[in-house]
């Protein structure tokens, strides 16, 4: 009876100790789990502290820029709004150039080495109070104009065959622009192509518009379809490169 007292005591411990490291194991995953929601409950409250910063900063931000729109909506209404510049200065400066040599330097165009037309600006001969006018000397001023003229070329074009093979041969300048005539011999220049297609593609004025500056400014006979294909054609010619290069 006692080695079976004995016995039962043995399987007892033995179950006790099975259970004291089940308890010891799940005791240390429980430990291990409780670090790794320590740490990720440290890393929520940095995330957390950071938004607050943020949520702090876009608030001031947003106060700011809604006290700049009142004041902006508030200056629209006053009269003196398109010359405000807000806050006013204690001691301002007095508008404007100073006199004397305190004006700055002084910038003014060159007169050209070369004049096209002299004009003369006579004195009057008496004065509004009656008296005479004398010669004291004599000053020069410029002015710089733009001459609007159209020119005209013709190209006498011989017009022959071959003797042997009957084949049509016709002359050729290279100043002109295509080989046309007949319906489509009155032709523009280069000079008026570039201008027109600088204008169209370059400054982004529509065909009709380009026709009515060429028109207006140069007396040039163009239709807005003609700007169009020039568009299109002035890059295939051998004259489009050196021109748009010197516009």
């Amino acid at each position: 009876m006692f080695s079976a007292t004995l016995r039962e005591w043995k399987r007892k411990i033995e179950q006790l100790q099975q259970r004291w490291r089940g308890v010891r194991q799940e005791n240390e995953r429980l430990r291990k789990e409780n670090e790794a929601l320590q740490r990720e409950k440290e890393q929520l409250e940095r995330k957390y502290e950071r938004l607050e910063r943020e949520r702090e900063r876009l608030r001031e931000e947003n106060d700011k820029l809604r006290r700049q729109l009142e004041e902006a909506q508030r200056a629209s209404k006053r009269q003196a709004a398109p010359f405000s510049r807000g806050q006013r200065k204690e001691h301002p400066e007095t508008p404007g150039r100073k006199p004397g040599a305190a004006y700055g330097r002084r910038y003014s165009k060159r007169p050209p080495p070369k004049v096209d037309e002299v004009i003369s600006a006579p004195l009057p001969k008496r004065c509004s109070c009656g008296g005479q006018v004398a010669f004291d000397r004599m000053e020069f001023q410029y002015q710089q104009e733009i001459v609007r003229k159209t020119f005209w070329r013709r190209f006498d074009i011989a017009i022959g065959h071959c003797k042997k093979c009957q084949k049509r041969w016709q002359g050729r300048d290279p100043r002109q622009t295509s080989d046309a005539l007949g319906a489509a011999q009155v032709q523009l220049v280069p000079e008026a192509l570039a201008l027109g297609v600088r204008m169209n593609k370059g400054l982004g004025m529509p065909h009709a518009d380009v026709a009515a500056v060429l028109q207006d400014g140069f007396q040039l006979q163009v239709n807005r379809s003609t700007i169009c294909r020039a568009a299109v054609l002035t890059k295939r010619l051998p004259w489009w490169g050196p021109i748009t290069r010197v516009g």
